[in-house]
C-alpha cells in the first residue's frame, strides 16, 4: 500500500428495504423509515451519546450517499476486497452488526442538561 494512496473501502450495498428489514429482524420490532432533517437527526444522534466526530463523518457520509442516488450514472459504490485485504478480515454484514450493537440501538436517548 503507498503512503497517500487512496482505496474504495466498500464492503457491501444495501438497499433502503434492506436496512428497514435487517433492523426490524434482528431487533424483533416494526421498522419503518422516516425522513428526518439533517439538524435533527444530529441532535438526536448527539443526544444518544455519539460523539461529536462520529456525527460529523456519519453526516458528510449521508449526504454523498444522498447526492449519489440523485445520480444514477454515478458508480462510486461497487463493492471491493479492499477491506479484507487492508484488515486481514471480511467486513462485517449488516446483519453482524446490528446483532453486535443491539442493546446500544435500543437504549433510550440520554438527554443533555439545558
Amino acid at each position: 500500500m503507498a503512503a497517500g494512496a487512496t482505496y474504495p473501502l466498500i464492503g457491501a450495498v444495501y438497499t433502503l428495504k434492506d436496512i428497514i428489514e435487517t433492523f426490524g429482524r434482528v431487533l424483533g420490532k416494526d421498522v419503518r423509515y422516516q425522513e428526518v432533517s439533517d439538524d435533527e437527526w444530529w441532535s438526536e444522534t448527539l443526544a444518544r451519546g455519539v460523539n461529536q466526530h462520529a456525527v460529523e463523518h456519519l453526516s458528510q457520509l449521508w449526504r454523498s450517499f444522498r447526492a449519489a442516488s440523485l445520480r444514477p450514472d454515478f458508480a462510486g459504490f461497487e463493492v471491493t476486497d479492499t477491506i479484507e485485504k487492508l484488515g486481514g478480515a471480511k467486513p462485517k454484514t449488516l446483519e453482524e452488526f446490528v446483532r453486535e450493537e443491539q442493546s446500544a440501538l435500543t437504549a433510550e436517548p440520554r438527554r443533555r442538561p439545558v
